[in-house]
């Protein structure tokens, strides 16, 4: 058994013992301990959940500055769960690399946190190989009400010097680069695909790369 069923299994258990899992819903109710960022939070079970299908701007460690957003889109996050009872589909249960919990966190059956995140300009559509189609196309429909209405942070971001620039995205792995990026460069033909500006690019459901990502940085002390 590799270690994110394992993962999987143990929150299963911890849940069914603390009385949290419901059996004929097929859902776990969770309450939130801590907040880490926009798409990170720590359980009152101890287990950490990353948001899955988007991602935030990142807090800076280590002496790293910010990335622009970062710390109202926490606080965002922080003002949806403080306080609630949550909860996670069981079908839709899964874990990252790092040992995260991947989940959709919902406050009520119609109130998904992590749309609330993208349609608020708090995060972006971040799409991976296995994920829910009809959950994503979702997700990318209200990312892009949220640019057309130039809300949270996308006021900023389409204005910028560099989303006037061409960029190159991977079809298979739903990433866009810059044109100097190496990791773009080394795209296979049949999968690379051209944008025009930085709003092409996520207007088609497009995550930035992370070491090439244009998003800018600021001071981590406001």
């Amino acid at each position: 058994m590799n270690a994110k069923k394992k993962i999987i299994i143990l929150f299963l258990f911890f849940c069914v013992f603390c009385g949290a899992f419901n059996v004929n819903a097929a859902r776990w109710q969770v309450r939130v301990k801590k907040v880490f960022d926009g798409d990170t939070v720590v359980l009152m079970t101890g287990e950490t959940v990353r948001l899955q299908g988007i991602d935030a701007p990142e807090i800076g460690h280590d002496g790293e500055k910010d990335q622009y957003f970062a710390r109202e889109a926490k606080s965002f996050l922080e003002r949806l769960v403080r306080g609630r009872t949550l909860t996670i589909e069981t079908r839709e249960l899964s874990a990252d690399r790092f040992g995260r919990i991947l989940a959709y966190l919902y406050i009520s059956d119609r109130e998904c946190v992590n749309e609330m995140m993208v349609a608020n300009g708090m995060a972006f559509c971040f799409p991976h190989k296995g994920q829910d189609e009809e959950k994503m196309a979702r997700l990318l429909s209200v990312q892009r009400s949220a640019m057309n209405g130039l809300r949270g942070f996308w006021a900023r971001i389409l204005s910028m010097k560099a989303a006037r620039d061409r960029y190159i995205g991977n079809k298979k792995s739903k990433r866009f680069h810059t044109m100097q990026c190496g990791f773009g460069r080394r795209i296979y033909y049949k999968n690379k695909i051209l944008f025009s500006s930085l709003r092409e690019a996520f207007y088609a459901g497009f995550a930035p790369c992370r070491k090439c990502t244009v998003w800018p940085r600021v001071s981590g002390v406001r």
